[in-house]
C-alpha cells in the first residue's frame, strides 16, 4: 500500500513541477517615445495584479519572467500614458507609450518671464508640482522646498528660514529673490525675506519653480542669486464649479519623560524639559461664479491659516534678564518712559525725576508663534487671450526673529499686499502694492524697537512677439521699483526725509531655435538706481543642445547684480559720543569708497601691515572706514 501512496505522491510533485515550468515564461521587448521613437531609459514594466516587475535599460530594453501564461503587463513612465498590453505567450512585446499633454503643463517654467519645458530653459530649474505639494500639510510655503535639489534652506525656528541657492546662507537674508504670481515678497526696506510672511495659504500654491542661476537680465535687482517663484492657482483652471478645502495638523516635541502641561496663551510654562506644541488649520474655498463655454469666466478665492506653536526654547546669555525699552534716533537713544513719555537717555540718566519714570521690564521670551492670514482672489477671463486678475491678504505674525544683531521680539508685525495683473495675448502688465508694519517688534539684546512702516510699489509691462515661424522669439518689457522706507528715524535717523529709492529698468531677449536639438538665446538688461550714478547693465547669452527630448546640455554666460537697499544707503544710527564731543555713529554708504590717488592713478592707502606710521610714505593716507 505505502508504495503505491509514495509513487502517488512522486508524480504529483513532478506534475506541479512541470505545471509551474510551463506557467512561467519569459518575455521582453523595447520601450520607446511614440513620437519620437526615442527609447525610454527607466521605463517599468509590471506584472498586472503583482509586484512582479522589471526596468527598462540605457537601451530602452527590458526582460521579465511571468508567473501567469494568461495575463498582462503595465508599462509606466512619468509623463506618459500607462499603457495595458496583454500577454498569453512567451515572446517580444515592443511598447510605444504616448506623452501625456496635461503633465507637460505641469513642468512648465517662467524663468524667461514666459512658459517653457524645464528641458527648453536656459538655466538649471527645480520644480515641485502641485501633486507633490497637496500630498503635504507644511507650517510655512518654505518647508517645500527642503527636500529640492540645489536649494540650502536652514531653519532658524520652527516657521523661521532662510533659503539659498546661490552662495553663503545667512540669517536675515535677502539675497535670493522671492515672488508669488510675479510679486516680490521681501519686507520692502529690509529688503529681508521673512517666508512665513507670505499670506498665500500653502494650499493655495499650484507649483513652485526655483531657479538656481543668476535671472538678472530678465527680474533686475536683487536676482544674482537665483529666484524661487511660489505660483499660485486660478479659480477657473478649476475642474469642479466648486472647492473647499480644509487641512488640520499638530504636533508634539517632548522629553518622554517629562509630564505636559499647556495652557494655550501663557508665556511663561515653558523650559528646556517642557514639551512643545504646534498646529495648523486653514480654510480655503474656490469658486466659479460664470462659467459660459466661450464667453465671459469669473472665478473667486479666499483663504486663511491659523498658526499656533512654541518656539525652541534658547537662552541667549547676551540678552539682559531686564530691559529698558526705547529706540534709536539721530540724537540718540529715546527712552520709552512709564508715563508714555519719550525722552533722550541722556537727558533721562542727568534728571532724577525722569529716571525715577525709566521702567525696567522683564526680558522674557514670547516663544509661542502665533501666525494667522487671509487671502483673497478674483479672475475675470474674458476669453481665452484675456485676463484681469484682483488678489490681495494679510499676514500677522508674533515670535522670535533672528536678525544679524540678535533675537527680535516680533509681536503682530502686519505684511499687506495689494495686486492687479492684466494678460492679453501677449502683452502682460501688473502693478501691486507691498507694505509692512513692524509692530511692538524689538530687539532682545537691548530693549531697541524694530520700526518699519514701509511700502514697497512696483510695475511692470512685457511683450513678445514670434517670427521666422515660431523659430525667433523676442521679450522685452519695462519695470518701475519704488521702494518707500519709513522707520520713524529708529534706523535711518538724519536720512529719515531722503530715503526713498527709485528703480527703472528694461530688457530685450531673442531666442531663436536653430533645429529641434540647438537653441540659442541672448539678452540685455539696463537699470538705473536713483542713489547710483552709473546705470547697471546685465547680459546674458546661452547655448541649449537636447540630444534627446529627456536630456539637455547647456552652456550660460550671465552678468547680475544686487542694487544697494535703503538699509546699505540711509542707516543713521547714534551709538555714542567720544569725550572730544565726536559722534560714533553706524552709517550707510551713499557716496561709496573714495581714494587718493597716485600719478599712475594706483588708489592710495594706508596698509595695517606696515610696522609704523611713520615707515610710510608721506604720500599714502590714512582712511577711517
Amino acid at each position: 500500500m505505502y508504495p503505491k501512496v509514495y509513487h502517488f505522491l512522486l508524480v504529483c510533485l513532478l506534475w506541479g513541477i512541470g505545471q509551474f515550468a510551463f506557467a512561467q515564461m519569459t518575455i521582453s521587448g523595447k520601450i520607446t517615445d511614440a513620437k519620437t521613437g526615442e527609447a525610454l531609459i527607466g521605463a517599468t514594466i509590471t506584472e498586472q495584479g503583482t509586484t512582479n516587475a522589471a526596468i527598462t535599460d540605457f537601451d530602452g530594453k527590458y526582460s521579465l519572467t511571468v508567473k501567469n501564461t494568461i495575463g498582462a503587463i503595465v508599462v509606466t513612465y512619468a509623463g506618459y500614458a500607462e499603457m495595458v498590453v496583454p500577454v498569453t505567450r512567451t515572446g517580444t512585446f515592443d511598447v510605444a507609450l504616448k506623452e501625456i499633454t496635461t503633465e507637460l503643463e505641469a513642468i512648465q517654467v517662467t524663468t524667461g518671464r514666459r512658459r517653457e519645458r524645464v528641458m527648453d530653459a536656459p538655466n538649471a530649474i527645480s520644480v515641485i508640482e502641485q501633486k507633490t505639494i497637496k500630498n503635504q500639510i507644511v507650517a510655512t510655503p518654505t518647508d517645500y522646498l527642503r527636500d529640492a535639489s540645489g536649494v540650502d534652506v536652514i531653519k532658524t525656528g520652527i516657521v523661521g528660514a532662510n533659503i539659498a541657492v546661490r552662495g553663503f546662507n545667512n540669517i536675515f537674508s535677502g539675497g535670493l529673490l522671492s515672488l508669488v504670481d510675479g510679486r516680490v515678497t521681501a519686507v520692502p526696506s529690509l529688503r529681508v525675506n521673512m517666508q512665513y510672511m507670505i499670506s498665500s495659504n500653502p494650499g493655495d500654491i499650484q507649483r513652485i519653480e526655483v531657479l538656481k542661476g543668476p535671472a538678472s537680465a530678465m527680474y533686475g535687482p536683487n536676482s544674482a542669486n537665483g529666484v524661487v517663484h511660489f505660483i499660485t492657482e486660478s479659480p477657473l483652471d478649476m475642474p469642479e464649479r466648486f472647492r473647499t478645502t480644509i487641512s488640520v495638523a499638530g504636533g508634539l516635541r517632548s522629553k518622554l519623560d517629562t509630564v505636559l502641561i499647556y495652557t494655550p496663551g501663557a508665556t511663561d510654562n515653558l523650559s528646556d524639559d517642557g514639551g512643545k506644541w504646534a498646529y495648523a488649520t486653514s480654510l480655503r474655498h474656490a469658486g466659479k461664479l460664470m462659467d459660459k463655454k466661450d464667453g465671459l469666466k469669473i472665478g473667486y478665492k479666499i483663504s486663511g491659516k491659523w498658526f499656533e506653536g512654541n518656539e525652541w526654547v534658547y537662552k541667549d546669555p547676551f540678552e539682559p534678564a531686564n530691559i529698558v525699552k526705547g529706540k534709536q534716533t539721530a540724537d540718540g537713544r529715546v527712552i520709552f518712559l512709564s508715563d508714555g513719555t519719550e525722552r533722550l537717555q541722556t537727558e533721562v540718566l542727568a534728571d532724577p525725576a525722569l529716571l525715577a519714570l525709566v521702567d525696567s521690564v522683564p526680558n522674557n521670551r514670547n516663544t509661542q508663534n502665533n501666525i494667522y492670514n487671509g487671502d483673497a482672489r478674483i479672475d475675470f477671463r474674458f476669453n481665452k487671450h484675456t485676463e484681469l486678475i484682483f488678489s490681495g491678504g494679510v499676514n500677522s505674525a508674533t515670535g522670535v526673529e533672528l536678525t544679524g544683531l540678535g533675537a527680535a521680539q516680533a509681536t503682530d508685525w502686519k505684511y499687506i499686499y495689494g495686486q492687479v495683473r492684466f494678460i492679453h495675448r501677449n502683452w502682460y502688465a501688473q502693478a501691486y502694492i507691498n507694505n509692512s508694519n513692524s509692530g511692538e517688534t524689538y530687539l532682545l539684546r537691548d530693549g531697541n524697537s524694530i520700526i518699519d512702516k514701509s511700502n514697497f510699489i512696483s510695475a511692470q509691462l512685457q511683450h513678445s512677439s514670434q517670427f521666422m515661424k515660431e523659430k525667433l522669439k523676442l521679450i522685452y518689457g519695462i519695470d518701475a521699483l519704488l521702494t518707500r522706507p519709513d522707520t520713524k528715524g529708529s534706523s535711518n535717523g538724519r536720512n529719515e526725509d531722503s530715503d526713498n529709492i527709485n528703480e527703472f529698468g528694461a530688457y530685450f531677449q531673442a531666442d531663436y531655435k536653430i533645429s529641434e536639438k540647438l537653441n540659442i538665446l541672448a539678452a540685455l538688461r539696463g537699470d538705473k538706481h536713483s542713489f547710483v550714478d552709473d546705470p547697471f547693465f546685465s547680459p546674458r547669452a546661452a547655448i541649449t543642445y537636447k540630444p534627446s527630448p529627456k536630456h539637455a546640455i547647456r552652456a550660460t554666460y550671465n552678468r547680475a547684480f544686487s542694487s544697494p537697499s535703503a538699509l546699505n544707503l540711509s542707516l543713521d544710527i547714534l551709538s555714542g559720543r567720544l569725550p572730544t564731543g565726536i559722534d560714533v555713529r553706524g552709517v550707510g554708504n551713499r557716496g561709496g569708497f573714495y581714494f587718493q590717488r597716485d600719478d599712475a592713478g594706483l588708489p592710495q592707502y594706508r596698509t595695517p601691515f606696515a610696522p609704523s606710521q611713520a615707515a610710510l610714505p608721506t604720500n599714502i593716507i590714512a582712511l577711517a572706514i
